[in-house]
């Protein structure tokens, strides 16, 4: 009879383990209480928001540092091609 007991002991085990994750899918797909805000359709506003100009800049001459003077460009530093080894042909 332990057999028995066992095997019936599991049934009851497996039926209430459908039965919990059966109600926690139902619970968990359940209705919305309310509609999404994405679903929701907001008023037109009736007029638009002033467009912002930007700041008129204050030119100071004092402020202003001269230009750089045109000056040569760098020397560029010659790079010799590789000489031809002895050695290569040996």
């Amino acid at each position: 009879m332990t057999r028995g007991g066992v095997s019936y002991v599991a049934m009851a085990a497996a039926g209430i383990s459908a039965a919990v994750l059966a109600y926690g899918v139902i619970w968990s797909y359940g209705e919305p209480e309310a509609l999404p805000p994405a679903v929701v359709s907001a008023p037109a506003p009736k007029d638009p928001p002033p467009a912002a100009s930007a700041p008129v800049p204050v030119h100071d001459a004092s402020a202003m540092p001269a230009p750089a003077a045109a000056t040569e460009p760098a020397p560029v530093a010659k790079i010799d091609p590789p000489r031809e080894s002895s050695k290569q042909g040996a």
